[in-house]
């Protein structure tokens, strides 16, 4: 057994799979510990985590996917680009109007 630590971020969907294994796995995840008892042709398990996590488990078992969307970032990209709109839109309207005129 070994203990795989993972960042989860602001939000990850997490994706435990396994081919063979037969057994428990511990998961902690901001102070909160679970187990999953997983048996070889099982469906894989599906959860959402946030800030660390770490998974007590043989490696080379099971299977972990992380897919992680920073919502931070995408706020900040999208408040960025909209600015920059705006910004560029200000500055055509002022060309436009100065040599309009």
């Amino acid at each position: 057994m070994a203990i795989t630590n993972y960042d989860c971020g602001d939000m990850a969907d997490v994706v435990i799979s396994s081919n063979n294994y037969n057994g428990l796995i511990e998961v902690t995840s901001n102070g909160i510990n679970g187990i999953i008892r997983m048996s070889s042709g099982m469906e894989p398990v599906n959860f959402l985590c946030s800030g660390q996590m770490s998974i007590r488990a043989p490696l080379n078992s099971i299977h972990v996917f992380l897919s992680s969307v920073s919502l931070q970032g995408v706020w900040s990209e999208n408040f960025l680009m909209g600015l920059a709109g705006v910004v560029c839109g200000s500055l055509l309207a002022y060309v436009c109007v100065k040599y309009a005129v």
